[in-house]
């Protein structure tokens, strides 16, 4: 029996609060509450607060990244979103995790893969 003989299967890591989203965040505290930090491998990625301070139900901030360069920086105009969006629920937030994630390659990516194939090694 090798690897190949078992059904391919994606089971999301336990204490994931976004199981259909893949990419897995970096999680940190803020005063605001929790901050979690996605990167996807299209080249975008995406900040999510959940706020600490609202007892009934978790309150989402979120805020899509540009994840091309060496550092994340706010992406303000996608197809996902535009702007930081406020007062979602966790449920919007998952869907526009998908959103993000399922975008097609970032176009400063799609600039480097053509250098890349340009190139002699």
């Amino acid at each position: 029996m090798s690897l190949m003989d078992f059904p391919v299967t994606v089971v999301p890591p336990e204490g994931n609060e976004f199981p259909h989203v893949l990419a897995l965040p970096e999680r940190q505290q803020v005063p605001e509450g929790e901050l979690s930090t996605f990167r996807f491998p299209n080249g975008y990625g995406a900040l999510v607060i959940c706020s600490a301070h609202h007892l009934s139900a978790p309150v989402f901030e979120f805020c899509m990244l540009d994840c091309s360069g060496p550092a994340p920086q706010p992406a303000l105009q996608t197809p996902v979103c535009q702007g930081i969006q406020t007062g979602l629920s966790r449920e919007q937030v998952g869907q526009l995790l998908l959103h993000a994630e399922r975008l097609p390659r970032h176009p400063a990516l799609l600039r480097a893969d053509v250098l890349l194939q340009a190139e002699a090694f």
